[in-house]
């Protein structure tokens, strides 16, 4: 009986040692697979994020060349607008008052500046509010800069 129960207990200790030993290496194929399948994903979400990243920085170059050619383009006009301002019609009004113009703008502001001023010493504070503010303030500051710095300008040459 002792012989019987030593066989079955080894026929079926060899059976199940012999399925586990085949099924083993579908066990660790399947643990594979798993990680097969985890590293592609995540080597997906890395060709992602970097073609995302590469669009970016496409995206960048192309916004800062399209900025730096409109800077071209409105520094091209400005020039262009300056030459015009030149060209002599061969009428001396029109040629008289094209020159005149910016002159004529800064002296006004000039006079209105010294007037409102003078005037604020008569007058309360709220019409003196209403003579002169900041942006009055602000227009004079850079009619005088214009002239200091085109001054600076003129004399380096």
């Amino acid at each position: 009986m002792w012989d019987v129960l030593q066989t079955a207990v080894a026929v079926l200790g060899g059976g199940f040692g012999g399925a586990l030993l085949r099924f083993a290496p579908e066990v660790l194929s399947f643990f594979k697979r798993k990680m097969d399948y985890k590293q592609e994903r995540d080597m997906r979400i890395l060709d992602g994020e970097i073609a995302s990243k590469h669009g970016a920085e496409r995206l960048a170059q192309i916004i800062a060349a399209g900025e730096v050619t409109v800077n071209d383009r409105e520094a091209e006009a400005y020039t262009l607008a300056l030459k015009a301002q030149t060209i002599k019609t061969g009428s001396k009004f029109f040629d008289g008052l094209n020159v005149s113009v910016r002159p004529i703008t800064h002296y006004f502001y000039l006079l209105w500046f010294a007037g409102s001023h003078v005037a604020m010493l008569w007058v309360d504070d709220v019409t003196a509010s209403k003579l002169w503010g900041p942006p009055q303030d602000a227009i004079i500051a850079g009619l005088l800069s214009f002239w200091f710095v085109n001054r600076v300008f003129f004399h380096q040459k």
